[in-house]
């Protein structure tokens, strides 16, 4: 069985164009990013699946000199189609769906779901509905055949543009139980919805690369809890999910 990460990258973006090759502590954030993803134990590959258009050459670039990363590329708003291709021309059984702008990004996060998945009879295993980890640590589980079969069923759907934009809440936001879904939560020291930990504005990247920047000399792979001791000792976070989450957190310390 091949588990492989996908990760969803593109150079454009409205608020942001070029965020993914934006550079922290000497590196692109992609590249920080999929070194925290080849972390993670369950992950067997580790794949970047781009638009085709060529203002995405500077991405390309760069996974031609970080193998073992696959490059793949497809569509850019038919993102479930993009996934897709990456997994069929990967071989890949099992797809950790990651999205580039969460540079991060929990490698024990990624492999608490593909566990979860593996070990489970799931058709999707996820952690953000309802999110109680902070944002930026999203993972999407399920299997390329059970993409191929939401791939068939989008088709013609009235609102067939926002499911493939989106690729997986075909899987999971729906009511009628078509596919068997597990959502993850987080542990109670960890539980802060409401703290922004992605990238979507260059206010955002200031914050990951001020973390990044400082975290990341001693200890490369530092994880969720690790910013929240970071973030509880600074100004301003007192309010991240509860006058009581600077206090949780100090307690964890203790």
């Amino acid at each position: 069985m091949r588990v492989s990460a996908i990760i969803e990258a593109r150079m454009g973006s409205t608020r942001f164009p070029g965020k993914v090759m934006q550079v922290i502590d000497g590196w692109p954030m992609l590249a920080i990013m999929i070194q925290r993803v080849m972390a993670a134990q369950m992950v067997d590959t580790v794949i970047v699946a781009t638009p085709e258009g060529e203002e995405n050459a500077p991405i390309w670039d760069f996974i031609k000199n970080a193998p073992p990363v696959r490059l793949v590329k497809g569509p850019e708003n038919d993102v479930l189609s993009r996934v897709l291709k990456a997994g069929r021309e990967t071989k890949t059984d099992v797809i950790v769906e990651l999205t580039g702008d969460c540079p991060l990004i929990d490698p024990w996060i990624i492999d608490l779901c593909a566990g979860y998945y593996i070990c489970g009879d799931w058709d999707f295993v996820g952690n953000c509905q309802p999110r109680t980890w902070p944002k930026g640590m999203d993972v999407r589980v399920f299997a390329t055949e059970t993409l191929a079969r939401a791939n068939r069923e989008v088709a013609g759907h009235p609102r067939e543009a926002y499911w493939r934009e989106h690729v997986s809440p075909w899987m999971y936001e729906r009511t009628d139980a078509a596919y068997l879904t597990r959502n993850l939560e987080s542990p109670e020291d960890e539980r802060v919805p409401d703290l922004n930990l992605s990238v979507d504005t260059p206010e955002d990247f200031r914050r990951v690369k001020d973390i990044v920047e400082t975290l990341r000399p001693g200890n490369p792979i530092f994880l969720t809890k690790d910013i929240l001791t970071y973030l509880a000792r600074l100004p301003g976070y007192e309010n991240l999910s509860g006058p009581s989450q600077v206090e949780r957190v100090a307690g964890w310390l203790q």
